[in-house]
């Protein structure tokens, strides 16, 4: 999927979350990120932040815990 938008880290995150539920498959599930050439390294932080856990009532709760990167995409 592709996420887009001022809210896209958001819709990310809710995604990932409404596959993983609520956070037993954290240990086998595995998220590919596939990323431009020239994207800024604070939005790589941005997307493996939403993808790697919340905190639930005051407990950290992870989603997925194996994330990867595919070779980038050239311009």
């Amino acid at each position: 999927s592709e996420f887009s938008g001022g809210d896209r880290w958001t819709r990310l995150h809710n995604h990932v979350a409404g596959i993983v539920g609520d956070g037993s498959l954290a240990a086998s599930a595995e998220v590919e990120l596939v990323c431009d050439y020239n994207l800024h390294y604070s939005h790589v932080i941005e997307a493996i932040t939403a993808v790697s856990g919340e905190i639930r009532d005051g407990q950290i709760v992870k989603l997925v815990e194996k994330i990867k990167f595919s070779p980038p995409v050239s311009p």
